[in-house]
């Protein structure tokens, strides 16, 4: 019983330090229209994790999008592959082209997983956030443009471990942990043309990592 307990107990210290989203913001403040699809696949390197993502994202107002993704996520953890869920809703408060400073954003975001650490231990990690986005698009001029944007994620983390006993068969321990978190993105869209744009992003949250992607605009 005490090693199980002491287990436990190294296993939500695991869940603790890994508690983060990880599928970043990946686009400015702009949202793009009613009825409007983009999709986007990005490649994450964090601290303790690398993940490959698929996003669709779907315009449901002028100023409001919807976002689903699906990863895969390689855990330093864990010696098997994870699969991570995330959704967010952005809404379009500010327009720099209509006079505003920065193009202004909020929403909020849900992300989950879950990492068999062994054959006997299980960690999963619920995050539900707000965010707040600000954006403004730099024309130089040679022509190259750029939007530079910003993301303040606040939110909570719901860890749960489980670990099965190896003694008496069937009988499972779990441990919650609930944490608030703050995280920030800082990162830039490149367009290469009206419909496909480049988006590299600095995530600084509980775990430091790099997010680079392409979004293609379908219509």
């Amino acid at each position: 019983m005490k090693n199980s307990i002491l287990i436990l107990l190294v296993v939500l210290g695991l869940a603790s330090n890994s508690q983060a989203v990880f599928l970043g913001q990946m686009r400015s403040a702009e949202t793009s229209g009613m009825g409007s699809l983009n999709l986007m696949g990005n490649v994450g390197i964090f601290e303790d994790a690398r993940l490959v993502i698929g996003t669709v994202r779907y315009g449901i107002a002028t100023p409001v999008d919807v976002t689903g993704s699906l990863a895969i996520m390689d855990h330093d953890a864990s010696d098997n592959v994870a699969i991570m869920l995330g959704g967010d809703l952005q809404w379009r408060l500010t327009h720099a082209d209509l006079g505003a400073p920065l193009d202004i954003a909020v929403g909020a975001i849900v992300e989950y997983y879950s990492l068999n650490v062994s054959s006997r231990n299980n960690v999963s990690n619920v995050g539900l956030g707000f965010n707040l986005v600000g954006s403004r698009p730099v024309k130089l001029d040679n022509g190259f443009n750029f939007t530079p944007y910003g993301r303040l994620n606040l939110r909570i983390d719901r860890s749960q471990t489980k670990l099965t006993s190896e003694i008496v068969p069937g009988v499972i321990t779990k441990g919650h942990e609930s944490k608030f978190n703050i995280g920030v993105n800082l990162g830039s869209v490149f367009p290469l043309s009206g419909k496909v744009n480049l988006v590299g992003e600095l995530q600084i949250d509980d775990q430091l990592g790099f997010i680079a992607g392409i979004n293609f605009f379908m219509w």
